[in-house]
């Protein structure tokens, strides 16, 4: 999960998430088509079965991306991408661990 404010009123963010098991090799994605965007009431729908945003500012936008098919006690990288741009620090510091 992450937020985003206010973007330039012409373009849309095209977010991704990318995950792998080494900071350079970001192999599995999750594009817009696989998360949640949830927004304020006032700032139009959030995806279609989730709620909207209850306490954001205007222009706040929530993507939310389920991470699936995870081995287990494993290290996992990922990166934030806006139309293939790396939004996220590019030093290994994005990083979290599954359970045993």
């Amino acid at each position: 999960m992450w937020r985003v404010g206010l973007l330039h009123p012409a373009r849309m963010m095209l977010p991704e998430v990318r995950v792998g098991t080494t900071p350079k090799q970001l192999t599995t994605v999750y594009n817009i088509d696989r998360m949640a965007a949830r927004r304020a009431v006032a700032d139009g729908p959030s995806t279609e079965g989730y709620p909207p945003l209850s306490a954001a500012p205007p222009g706040t936008t929530q993507f939310e991306a389920a991470i699936t098919g995870l081995d287990p006690d494993t290290k996992y990288y990922y990166g934030i991408y806006d139309a293939g741009k790396l939004l996220t620090p590019d030093d290994g510091t994005c990083c979290f661990a599954t359970l045993p």
